[in-house]
């Protein structure tokens, strides 16, 4: 139950509880037999590939004072799993996978290269004892190619890539994977052909509207930093340029209206693609449409419903009430069910939008609730230009608006690594000194 509140809610408190009643449940099991286990409907094989299970997920989210041991006890455990589960039990073939993925973890952080050979030896004989259609198959296949990439990773030798991209693609099972060996290959071998074969498996996903709003989005972020990053030796930059005009209409236009209210990354990652492209007004809309950079200071995070409220107090009331629904925190109740609490969110956004759907149909109000023009941003600068730095792993720039022109700038002391640190330290480190120096510099320059 614990785990199951952990992968819904992320939450790491639910993840240490799994861990110690999962051990509880194997000590239990162990001291009593099988008999008095199953009565507790604990089995031995299941309660240390639970807890195995529970190992692995603490380590790779590296939480705990001690989480480097974790890939070690989560081994250990699924090799006590392995030993107690019949090799005629359909779990023991699943467990025999699980096993080589975590000796692979393992190879990562002591390198002991034993642990590789095992791994590999595990997973080349589970695939050749299942059946063809057994289900652990695409499991086993994609496990095997994340030893592929374990090598390349020690090597640097791109048959591994190779290697990798062909099991992944066999397996019909994690086309993520596909997407990162590709671009790793691309990179290593200058091939713009594997960079577009993965850029087009992301797109296939923006597209597919079976796909949760969140899930297309992350794809379209993706796919924005695989062509932000095309940095080829020799590559021609209108060919470059070429690329961003396509991919930045066909992923970030379709894209950022899925979900607005998750898509501020996904608009200054746009933002980014528009200014590299030569685009600054579109730059700037894209910005202000995740994130409202202007807006913001123009009216509180809420909106300023005065006007609604003299003229339609209902419609006000009923807005409001609405939007409460909508953006409503959760509380320890809504943690214990959380797929109920996610349901009734998406339905009262999906009221909300109808409602302000119908706000737009009365008088005065057709513009209520959409984006500034980029006219109406020109005319908040009345009093001063505006500057909105938008810093990136694409491309760092600041955008200023008066109420003549827009104008981009690029930030060159900003680029990454010293960006985030900038932000993180508010403004008490060198880093945050250069910031200022560049907009100092942008506002010369704006000024002639």
């Amino acid at each position: 139950m614990h785990m199951e509140r952990y992968q819904r809610s992320r939450n790491t408190d639910d993840l240490n509880l799994a861990i110690e009643k999962g051990g509880a449940a194997a000590t239990i099991a162990e001291k009593h037999g099988n008999k008095l286990g199953e009565k507790l409907g604990v089995e031995l094989g299941k309660a240390y590939g639970n807890l195995a299970s529970c190992y692995q997920y603490r380590y790779q989210r590296e939480f705990g004072k001690d989480w480097k041991n974790d890939i070690t006890r989560s081994v250990e455990t699924t090799r006590k799993a392995l030993r107690m589960t019949p090799p005629e039990d359909i779990d023991h073939t699943v467990m025999v996978v699980a096993l080589g993925r975590r000796l692979n973890m393992l190879y990562g952080q002591d390198h002991d290269s034993k642990h590789l050979g095992e791994a590999e030896r595990l997973l080349q004989n589970a695939l050749e004892l299942m059946p063809p259609d057994h289900k652990s198959q695409g499991d086993a296949l994609s496990a095997q190619a994340g030893l592929q990439w374990r090598k390349w990773q020690t090597d640097q030798n791109t048959k591994h890539l190779d290697n990798a991209i062909n099991l992944v693609r066999q397996s019909k099972a994690n086309w993520w994977s596909e997407v990162n060996f590709l671009w790793r290959r691309a990179r290593a071998r200058n091939s713009p052909d594997d960079l577009t074969a993965g850029c087009n498996l992301l797109l296939e996903r923006v597209r597919d509207e079976k796909l949760g709003p969140l899930e297309r989005v992350s794809c379209a972020r993706y796919a924005i930093r695989l062509i932000g990053t095309l940095h080829f030796e020799g590559y021609a930059a209108e060919k470059m340029a070429s690329w961003l005009l396509v991919w930045k209409n066909e992923v970030v236009e379709n894209a950022i209206k899925l979900l607005p209210a998750a898509c501020n990354r996904l608009a200054v990652d746009g933002c980014s693609l528009a200014t590299k492209s030569g685009d600054t007004e579109r730059a700037l809309r894209r910005l202000e449409y995740g994130r409202g950079v202007i807006l913001g200071h123009l009216i509180d995070r809420n909106d300023d419903l005065s006007d609604l409220t003299g003229g339609f107090p209902q419609a006000s009331n009923g807005y409001q009430e609405l939007r409460k629904r909508a953006f409503r925190q959760p509380t320890s109740r809504d943690k214990e069910d959380w797929e109920v609490f996610l349901r009734d969110r998406r339905i009262a956004h999906h009221e909300l939008r109808e409602y302000e759907e119908k706000i737009r149909q009365l008088p005065g109000f057709d513009r209520s609730h959409h984006p500034l023009s980029l006219q109406e941003l020109q005319q908040c600068a009345a009093e001063g230009p505006i500057v909105a730095a938008n810093i990136t792993d694409i491309s760092s720039d600041a955008i200023i608006t008066t109420q003549d022109a827009i104008k981009c700038v690029p930030l060159p002391d900003m680029e990454r690594p010293g960006a985030p640190m900038a932000f993180n330290r508010a403004g008490k480190g060198r880093e945050m000194q250069n910031l200022c120096r560049s907009l100092n510099c942008f506002l010369d320059q704006a000024e002639t």
